[in-house]
Order: structure tokens, then sequence, then C-alpha cells
């Protein structure tokens, strides 16, 4: 006879059954565990080595982001970034791109002017500083290169209203008081450059 009846013996034996499995799986795993580590250590160096490469310039990670999803943003800086690189086609690609999806991005409508400025087309980056500025009044660039161009002409009356237009928009924008008072004094006009 036994003294621990039937039914308890076969709980118990589950119970160990249980219990062992348990142990193997976490000597298994102890065993495995050093390799899984190092095999995702592996793989955050590639990703790192990765992303270095990816980053290494401002222009292989905004092209990187164009290509994972384009933003209006992402457009503009790889544009900014092929313009510093004198990629003038490129560029312009890039701020169309923004134009096609938004027409009233100030930014880069003035962008593409300062691209046709380097090519020597002043009439049309003229014609692109005013579309900046009828499709977006308030952004104060496009106002700024309108004087400068007026400014490099000698039309000195004219580059300071455009002047005044950016001041009225950015009151602490220094290098455009500057040059308004040089305008001033180009017009004979000391008084008022003083005021700049």
């Amino acid at each position: 006879h036994a003294l621990v009846p039937t039914p308890d013996i076969a709980m118990e034996q589950r119970g160990y059954s249980t219990l062992f499995s348990i142990a193997i799986i976490v000597a298994w795993w102890s065993w495995l565990l050093p390799y899984a580590l190092f095999g995702l250590l592996l793989w955050y160096m590639a990703q790192t080595r990765d992303h270095a490469a990816r980053w290494s310039s401002e222009l292989s990670l905004w092209s990187w982001v164009l290509e994972t999803g384009p933003t209006q943003r992402a457009y503009i800086n790889a544009g900014f970034q092929y313009d510093e690189l004198n990629q003038l086609d490129r560029a312009e690609k890039c701020y169309q791109a923004v134009l096609d999806r938004n027409p009233s991005s100030g930014q880069a409508w003035t962008n593409l002017a300062a691209i046709y400025l380097k090519r020597g087309d002043e009439a049309g980056a003229m014609r692109h500083l005013h579309q900046s500025i009828a499709h977006c009044p308030q952004y104060p660039y496009a106002y700024e290169s309108l004087g400068r161009c007026c400014f490099s002409k000698n039309q000195y009356a004219e580059c300071i209203e455009w002047f005044q237009a950016v001041v009225d928009r950015l009151p602490h924008r220094h290098p455009v008081w500057n040059k308004m008072g040089l305008a001033y004094m180009h017009l004979q006009q000391a008084a008022k450059a003083e005021y700049c």
C-alpha cells in the first residue's frame, strides 16, 4: 500500500516534469544567451555603421530622408545642399518638387530665385521672387532678396522699399538695416541713413 494516494503522485510527477523542462530551457538559454547578445551587438554595430555612412554629410542624410519619405523640409534641405555643391539642376528639381506639392512655399520660390541668380538669369530670379511674395507675402527673405537685387543695380529708392518690407516683418534683421542705410547714403539722405 502507498502512503500517498496515486493521484497525488501523478500531480507530483507532472510538477517534476515541468520543473525539469524549465531547468533544461534555462540551461539552454544560459548557454545561448552570450551568442544571442553577441549577435545583437553585431546587428547594432552594423546599424551604426549604416547610419554613419548615411549621415556622413548633410546631403547624404537628406537624400536618404527623401528616399524613405519625402517631405517639404527634406526637399528644401537637400536642395540647399545641392546648391552649396553647385549642383544647380538637382537643387532646382528639389525646390520644384516642393512647389509642385505646395505652391505657397515662400522659401522654395526664394531659393529657386537664388539658383537663377547664380546662373546669371536676373529676370528669372526676379520673376521667382515676385512669385514668392504673391504666394507667401509673410515670407521676409523674398523682400530682402529683391532689395539686394535692386541695390546691385543701383536702384536705391526701390531697394529701400523692399528692405522696409523686411524690417517691418523682422525688426531685428541688422544686415538689412545696414544695407538700407547704405542705400540712403547713395541717395544723399544722411539723416535717414543715420536712423538705420
